[in-house]
């Protein structure tokens, strides 16, 4: 027999695959790997480009200089509300302080102009103390 004669298929025989025309599982195993790959090429190129965009112009370091110098002024802002109220402060304990030594001066001066003892002289001493609030 030659191979350009048909041969009719027997009952309960399974069917041949054909040689070389009807592959279409390798086909679309092949196609899909070639999209794949496709498809990472492209992410990984947009990575790079995007990458490549952002450090050309320096836009992060701008963007986290233009934060850092933003909010190097509200920390100087801040230190000088601090300042000023520690003066504040400092002034009031002053202004007090000075009361109560001008009044233990005048108090101590006279007793001991007197000859009057320590005693009483310390417990004017914390009379006063007391009334500037120390």
């Amino acid at each position: 027999m030659s191979p350009s004669v048909s041969h009719r298929r027997q009952p309960g025989r399974p069917r041949r695959p054909s040689r070389g025309r009807n592959r279409p599982p390798q086909r679309l195993a092949i196609f899909t790997v070639v999209i794949r790959s496709a498809l990472v090429v492209m992410v990984v190129g947009s990575i790079a480009a995007g990458g490549y965009f952002a450090f050309r112009d320096n836009l992060l370091a701008r963007a986290m200089t233009e934060t850092k110098i933003a909010s190097e002024g509200q920390i100087a802002d801040l230190r000088v509300r601090a300042d000023r109220i520690m003066n504040r402060l400092d002034q009031g304990q002053v202004e007090q302080q000075t009361g109560v030594l001008l009044e233990c001066g005048s108090i101590l001066a006279p007793a001991q102009a007197s000859g009057s003892t320590v005693s009483t002289a310390r417990q004017q001493y914390h009379a006063a103390a007391d009334r500037y609030g120390r």
